[in-house]
């Protein structure tokens, strides 16, 4: 069995929590900045991108988690993709984006 290959230039669809919004209403756009991990200057470009994306995807992770743990899922559009710069697109209502800005893993959020 075969995976169908993405096309670079498609991007992938955003995943959403079960009971988050579709519609968007009271929604704003905002960036997650995580906070920063040092890396090892050793590391081949390729290696490094792939630890930076991993890292992103596990605080993704812890996020989502908070959101459910606090029933929040109301609150919230949908997270983007995880990135290697340590940043995720986040659609939410302004009351979820100051929760997750007091999240352990988070640096800012900052308003699109």
């Amino acid at each position: 069995m075969t995976t169908p290959r993405r096309n670079p230039r498609q991007a992938a669809r955003p995943a959403r929590l079960p009971g988050s919004r579709q519609n968007g209403e009271g929604m704003n756009h905002y960036l997650v900045v995580f906070k920063g991990r040092a890396a090892k200057a050793e590391q081949e470009r390729t290696a490094l991108v792939n630890e930076q994306v991993r890292k992103t995807e596990d605080d993704l992770k812890s996020l989502r988690a908070l959101v459910v743990r606090e029933h929040l899922q109301e609150e919230l559009g949908r997270f983007g993709e995880p990135t290697a710069f340590g940043m995720v697109e986040l659609v939410a209502t302004p009351r979820l984006a100051a929760r997750i800005e007091r999240a352990s893993r988070v640096k800012a959020v900052i308003a699109d």
